[in-house]
């Protein structure tokens, strides 16, 4: 149960789940299912000592919004790209960055990444659920207007 801070298991068992949404492998998943499972029990008899378990299981049940931001990360576009992202509260989301020069993505991430590149220099958000991604938004007025079709609540600042 959580106390003060999360307890370990609630921390791992949303681990898992952020793992399984960023990487698309199901072993991730199903250690995460598996976790939430176990606790289940204790999260319908009390719930206000398993928060943390709560958000891992609202996380798994979605939906969540896996995004990809491609673009250089030396350039001002990218970061405020990135500023826009981080402003809204997006709490189901997953977030990996593409340096928009083809280079190969990690293996972990291939799934996520892969043909995902930038044009014309300008950062693009690809925004996707299940590994099935929308059309992607270029500059900053389109990736705001994308983000804020996700979320109308942003908070101040960057």
């Amino acid at each position: 149960t959580d106390a003060s801070v999360p307890s370990a298991s609630a921390l791992a068992a949303t681990a898992l789940v952020r793992l399984g949404k960023l990487t698309g492998d199901h072993k991730y998943a199903a250690a995460a299912e598996g976790a939430l499972r176990a606790a289940a029990g204790l999260m319908q008899q009390a719930p206000t000592a398993m928060g943390q378990m709560l958000l891992a299981l609202e996380f798994q049940i979605g939906p969540t919004y896996e995004m990809v931001l491609a673009g250089d990360p030396g350039q001002e576009s990218t970061r405020a790209a990135l500023r826009e992202v981080r402003r809204r509260f997006l709490p189901d989301k997953v977030l990996a960055g593409a340096d928009g020069q083809g280079a190969k993505p990690p293996a972990l991430l291939k799934d996520l990444l892969d043909g995902k590149s930038v044009a014309d220099g300008a950062p693009i958000l690809y925004v996707c659920e299940g590994f099935t991604c929308r059309e992607p938004v270029q500059g900053a007025p389109a990736i705001a207007a994308a983000l804020d079709a996700l979320s109308p609540r942003s908070v101040t600042g960057g």
